[in-house]
């Protein structure tokens, strides 16, 4: 778990056929966000270990390694419009989470 200020994070980072995705959900919400691991600005696999926030009124994950913001819902950088994360749907299930193996940006 991840504890920033307010905001509580539960984590998992998966692999599924060569795609790596992390999961949050924030506090003891029932909302679970699922977005592409990868870091288009470190090249690097590392959404998992960045900051859960809000800006704007706004759920958010800060890259860990040069900080842009990414919205948890849509994957888009609040810092740079032309870059964005893929997200993926999920659903709860019997107290499981499932998420689609296609990614969608």
């Amino acid at each position: 778990m991840v504890n920033n200020g307010k905001l509580k994070s539960r984590v998992v980072e998966q692999s599924f056929k060569n795609q790596q995705i992390a999961v949050f959900r924030i506090g003891d919400s029932t909302a679970v966000y699922a977005l592409s691991n990868y870091d288009p600005f470190s090249n690097a696999f590392v959404r998992s270990r960045g900051n859960v926030g809000d800006r704007n009124g706004v759920s958010k994950v800060a890259s860990p390694i040069y900080k842009q913001d990414f919205s948890l819902q849509t994957g888009q950088c609040f810092d740079d419009e032309t870059a964005s994360v893929p997200t993926s749907a999920m659903r709860g299930v019997d107290l499981q989470v499932q998420i689609s193996v296609h990614i969608s940006s």
